[in-house]
């Protein structure tokens, strides 16, 4: 055998060494770091760990712990005892399926570092978390929980760090249940999706992201619940899309805001919020306000670059609280434009046109105003209000400073005013 040979051999035992897998076999105890307890040696930070089902011991970790992936079987356990589990995800493929992490070092929480390049992702499915958990999640590979059913069982609060432009993917298809608060940080702009397939929120719900990339929340045929209240705060520079489809929280409290998306889809959402505010969106999509039911102080502004043609619509909502819609850019605003699309305002309401914005309000079905309406037109355009009739439970302004048309009622639809 030839020198290039040999190096070429010595290579290829070098790479098996590297990437062979140690498997957790418990002989010598519950210590991770006793060579004895893994078959092919014990783990190093290089290291693809598998940890079997159906074992009579399982590993408690004695010091922070680095390897490279893991495999958790249906039925494997962890203790994690305090300390930390970093994966560095290298080239392959982490799952933890169907495993239990518990935690005998009561001061602490669950602490897991996920990282990993070259488009082998993590996945956590099937799982039981008996502590307050946090991932720490860095690096390219996506990050995707609740895949498979049963669905993940998190028994106090979870918290998803999101510190790399990754995508995540959070109740992908099984609708994961949070017997504590759930916390989503995004640092770095990327994609992020929570509850595709719903989620059982006990406690309270926050998602903070001012660094931008796509935000898509809910499913528009699942109902995800928050038992308390729901916190989102979401700046978008780039813009990137917003949807919340089908979110229910049940405890007032928490605030809304969601600024300078590229338009704004809400559907089907019950929300009960201190403060409900959505502002500056723009770009080449609608904002689409569709059959939601919202409690608290509501705000909703476009940007003045909103001007391509998408326009602004309100269908079937149900508004409890001062309402103010603001249109500062030249797309359309249509309230109740469509057939059976009538929307409720609790609360005095107020419409303000500070462009040349076409207006439609009360237009193909009745919105009812169960106190004062306000419309306020700063610049030329045409308005048009109560072509399909409307209700309103309080007094009527029409401020117009400018000019345009102006379309008030209908001579087959009658308008009721209460008040002056």
């Amino acid at each position: 055998m030839n020198s290039k040979s040999l190096l070429v051999l010595l290579c290829a035992l070098l790479l098996i060494e590297f990437t062979q897998a140690q498997v957790w076999n418990g002989s010598a105890g519950t210590n991770w770091n006793t060579p004895g307890n893994w078959t092919g040696g014990l783990p190093n930070a290089a290291s693809n760990v598998t940890i079997p089902g159906a074992l009579a011991v399982y590993p408690v970790l004695n010091s922070n712990v680095t390897v490279n992936g893991i495999v958790m079987a249906p039925g494997s356990q962890l203790n994690v005892n305090g300390y930390t589990l970093t994966l560095n995800g290298v080239n392959f493929y982490s799952t933890i399926s169907g495993a239990t992490f518990n935690n005998s070092n009561g001061a602490t929480d669950i602490v897991l570092n996920i990282s990993g390049i070259n488009g082998y992702d993590t996945r956590v499915r099937s799982s039981t978390f008996n502590d307050a958990v946090i991932f720490n999640l860095t690096g390219v590979n996506s990050f995707i929980e609740g895949d498979v059913a049963p669905a993940n069982q998190y028994n106090s609060h979870a918290t998803f760090n999101v510190n790399s432009n990754m995508v995540i993917s959070l109740c992908g298809t099984a609708a994961s249940n949070f017997a504590g608060n759930l916390t989503v940080n995004r640092t770095v702009a990327g994609t992020t999706g929570m509850f595709a397939a719903g989620a059982a929120i006990t406690g309270n719900f926050f998602y903070t992201n001012n660094v931008g990339g796509i935000t898509g929340m809910g499913n528009s045929t699942t109902k995800s619940t928050i038992g308390g209240t729901i916190n989102i705060a979401c700046n978008d520079p780039a813009p990137s899309t917003f949807d919340m489809y089908n979110i229910t929280n049940q405890t007032t409290g928490g605030t809304v805001n969601i600024l300078n998306t590229s338009g704004v889809y809400l559907q089907k959402d019950t929300l009960k919020v201190a403060a409900f505010n959505v502002a500056g969106y723009r770009g080449t999509n609608y904002a689409y306000i569709f059959n939601n039911a919202i409690t608290g102080a509501i705000t909703f502004a476009d940007d003045a670059t909103y001007t391509t043609g998408y326009g602004t619509y309100f269908r079937n909502n149900l508004f409890t609280g001062n309402t103010n819609i603001t249109i500062k850019g030249t797309n359309s605003l249509y309230d109740a434009e469509a057939t059976a699309s009538g929307n409720r305002y609790i609360g005095n309401t107020t419409f303000t046109i500070n462009s040349s914005a076409a207006t439609y309000l009360s237009h193909a079905d009745t919105s009812q105003f169960d106190g004062n309406l306000t419309i306020n037109r700063t610049v030329a355009g045409h308005t048009q209000a109560f072509n399909s009739g409307a209700i309103v439970n309080g007094n009527f302004s029409y401020n117009n400073t400018a000019a345009g048309n102006t379309y008030l009622g209908n001579n087959a639809n009658r308008s009721a005013i209460s008040g002056t």
